[in-house]
């Protein structure tokens, strides 16, 4: 038979041909052959529709089709191509294994429907490098909502498919702190390579539940007059909450992780990270500082580190690239598509299992790039508001929202993610996510193993254009389109 679509392409020095998958359907007792482009959820009054993109191969040739999912697994053609339909065909053949592993916490009937389809709520599932590379950003900018590509390292030949065994060999169950070493924060980041040094530990995995009076999370609780600690190196022990030292205190025995319990008597471990600095930045001369240093460094996420050739050498023996090779390849294949990639090298994260992210808005509307690379890792995207931390089921709250896979959730939060304008996507090595970053939006860790994963974000020309990112890229974008 012939191929559904293809293209001779040179990636990473190799050259690969771009196949759509097919499956098999039925038009009225004929068994014939459809060619997956995309399949688009569509939100209509509550509901959702399923929109299938594709060829149908018949009398010798392909033909392109669009067709909507009236009933389960029956899918019609529009008045242009009413030979197309009605059709019969299911997904099954493509369905995963079982995620209930992945996510025991949360309900297990979302879990296992993602199992079969891997898009809960509106949004895309793009199976075919040639949809991806002309339709892909749009199907975003214009919706609003997540594109999946399913498969995307192996069909575009990114380089991240050679690099995906070697970071499984190396990674499988194993922790962060097993990959890097030691037996404390400090131990475990001090012989680490500057571009990793640069990301920030969450470690609230490893403390959550603690409070200063209770000294079952740490391995030493001390308390220590510190002169001038406005000048101390601290970052959140979370996204936004807790502080920890990022840079030892020689002179009182205080090391690197170390959390911040006390402040002159008061409790302070769960506050706001931006009120412990205005807190640190307010006091006269001298303070009397409480310190815990976790019993346990397990749960940790390191986040927003830079992915350059040493930093990734570590998650995989033998790996021979930078992402910055991967940036430029996506860059090269989405040349058209209204793109200015600001970012030259990818973001690197790596979670524990069951470790997450909050829901939060991000503060530059950036169109955002997430490489699966291992472990599963699940996002969740709904339209967003003001930047900053969300609480979608909370009005006015101020706190973290996170929804960890290995935990129970709130009645509330299950509401939410259940509600139809929420986005739930399953992202497995080699998959590739874009979603805006001005929506709300949560990275969810699998709880079977650690996640690895990527992430870039891009300028979209016509928010440039808007003057969403300043005058001088507003400049920019305009002498672009001339």
């Amino acid at each position: 038979m012939a191929l559904a679509t293809t293209k001779l392409l040179r990636c990473a020095g190799k050259k690969r041909q771009w196949v759509a998958p097919t499956i098999s359907a039925n038009l009225g007792g004929e068994e014939i052959q459809i060619a997956l482009g995309a399949v688009e959820v569509q939100q209509s009054t509550g509901s959702h529709c399923r929109v299938l993109y594709g060829q149908v191969f018949r009398d010798g040739k392909w033909c392109p089709v669009k067709l909507t999912e009236t009933e389960p697994d029956l899918w019609i053609g529009g008045p242009e191509a009413p030979e197309a339909g009605p059709l019969t065909f299911s997904f099954d053949a493509m369905k995963r294994s079982s995620l209930q592993r992945e996510a025991p916490g949360w309900p297990s009937e979302l879990v296992e429907d993602l199992s079969r389809w891997p898009l809960k709520g509106p949004g895309t599932v793009v199976f075919d490098a040639h949809f991806f590379v002309q339709r892909g950003v749009s199907a975003v900018l214009s919706s609003g909502f997540p594109v999946l590509f399913v498969g995307a390292a192996q069909q575009m030949g990114l380089v991240t498919e050679d690099w995906i065994p070697g970071i499984a060999k190396h990674l499988t169950n194993r922790s962060l702190c097993e990959v890097f070493g030691g037996t404390s924060l400090e131990e475990m980041i001090q012989d680490l390579p500057e571009d990793l040094k640069k990301g920030h530990f969450d470690i609230a995995g490893a403390i959550a539940g603690a409070d200063s009076a209770n000294e079952e999370h740490w391995s030493r609780v001390y308390t220590v007059k510190i002169q001038s600690p406005e000048r101390l190196t601290i970052e959140s022990c979370s996204w936004t909450l807790g502080a920890m030292l990022r840079e030892p205190v020689s002179e009182v025995d205080a090391a690197v992780g170390d959390v911040l319990l006390k402040i002159n008597g008061r409790g302070i471990l769960w506050q706001s990270f931006d009120d412990i600095q205005e807190l640190l930045i307010d006091l006269p001369g001298t303070a009397e500082i409480t310190f815990g240093r976790p019993k346990v460094i397990q749960k940790i996420y390191l986040r927003e580190a830079v992915a350059s050739a040493e930093a990734l050498s570590l998650f995989c023996d033998g790996v021979d690239g930078d992402g910055k090779v991967l940036v430029s390849q996506l860059a090269a294949l989405l040349s058209r598509a209204g793109l200015v990639f600001a970012e030259d090298r990818p973001g690197l994260f790596a979670g524990d299992a069951g470790t997450a992210s909050h829901l939060h808005v991000d503060r530059k509307p950036l169109l955002q790039f997430c490489h699966g690379l291992h472990g599963c890792k699940f996002f969740c995207v709904a339209p967003g508001k003001a930047p900053g931390p969300q609480v979608p089921w909370q009005s006015g709250a101020q706190l973290e929202a996170k929804l960890p896979t290995d935990a129970k959730l709130s009645t509330a939060a299950v509401e939410w993610m259940q509600s139809p304008e929420v986005s739930v996507c399953c992202l497995h090595p080699g998959d590739l996510l874009l979603f805006l970053g001005q929506s709300c939006h949560a990275g969810c860790n699998g709880a079977a193993q650690m996640s690895l994963s990527l992430f870039h974000g891009t300028m979209p020309l016509s928010y440039m254009l808007q003057g969403a990112f300043g005058v001088p890229y507003q400049l920019m974008a305009r002498k672009l389109m001339s």
